[in-house]
């Protein structure tokens, strides 16, 4: 019995196709809900009709949701433009063509020898031993990862690849920077994690106002830690280039940096272009002692 469908139905058909079915499943179960009519000639046009009006109505959605799309992605693209159009402006003028990574392009790239243990663990700006707080945030990724697949996993890859090219560069412990800082790019994704972290700890936790504020206590600890630490670094007691003793960076922290922090923010306050140019001849007697601090990079931590 051929019959014509009232609305979509996903084992025989969409809404006006005509169709064929067993004379008893159309005339005790389709027919009597409304879910189809018996087809006929005039109804048969009909349904015609009904079918060009839906494919028309199709082709019009596929239309209008390929303009949306095309719009927001042009206006990505000139965003993107406009937003880097002062770096290429930038270069044009420094390196005479908008297309030059400048001393990026004249190191050397171990493309098949990463330092990826050094990264993270030297302490020569190594990203975990210097920044700890990091170490929790990348641990949160993995478990919001856990609860949120997509989106987890993404920001995870995003790391890794961020982490295997930085390790690749011959200068990835950016020199005279705190820390490692190329990945304060990645800032927004370690803010992610900490989130997924805590989370967790709220989560998973017996007693979880106790867990939570267990947490909160740890990432404070961890902030302050780092304060101390770009205080050491700021003010020469631990080099700014190269590599340090966690002795004396631990012995500042409990003996010299209370001390001290109190004094050197009143002379940053009240007579800051002092200070500066003291740490500034600080950082030229450490590369008239150290000269090879200046461009060479440590030598990579074992992977063995």
């Amino acid at each position: 019995m051929q019959v014509i469908l009232m609305e979509k139905l996903g084992h025989l058909g969409n809404l006006g196709d005509v169709v064929k079915g067993k004379d008893g499943y159309a005339r005790n179960y389709l027919v009597p809900r409304g879910l189809a009519i018996k087809a006929t000639k005039g109804v048969v046009a009909q349904a015609d009709a009904m079918r060009r009006n839906r494919e028309a109505r199709e082709v019009r959605g596929r239309a209008a949701e390929f303009g949306r799309l095309f719009t927001s992605h042009l206006a990505f693209a000139v965003s993107a433009i406009v937003a880097y159009l002062p770096t290429l402006v930038t270069r044009e003028i420094l390196y005479g063509t908008p297309f030059t990574f400048g001393s990026y392009d004249s190191q050397r790239w171990s493309w098949k020898a990463p330092a990826l243990g050094s990264v993270l663990f030297s302490a020569d700006h190594g990203l975990f031993v210097w920044t700890p707080l990091v170490a929790l945030a990348v641990a949160g990724l993995a478990l919001f990862a856990r609860r949120k697949r997509y989106p987890g996993v993404y920001l995870l890859l995003v790391f890794l690849a961020f982490y295997y090219l930085i390790a690749c560069y011959g200068d990835w412990d950016g020199i005279a920077s705190f820390g490692n800082r190329f990945f304060v790019s990645l800032t927004p994704v370690f803010v992610i994690g900490l989130a997924g972290l805590l989370d967790a700890a709220w989560r998973w936790g017996g007693d979880r106002r106790l867990a939570w504020r267990g947490g909160c206590a740890l990432v404070a600890l961890l902030v302050a830690w780092n304060l101390g630490f770009i205080f050491q670094w700021g003010t020469q007691l631990v080099p700014a280039r190269g590599p340090v003793s966690w002795r004396s960076m631990v012995y500042n922290q409990v003996a010299i940096v209370p001390r001290e922090a109190t004094g050197q923010l009143h002379r940053y306050f009240q007579n800051r272009r002092g200070m500066m140019r003291q740490i500034e001849r600080r950082d030229l007697k450490t590369l008239e002692a150290h000269p090879e601090r200046q461009t060479a990079a440590p030598e990579p931590i074992s992977q063995k």
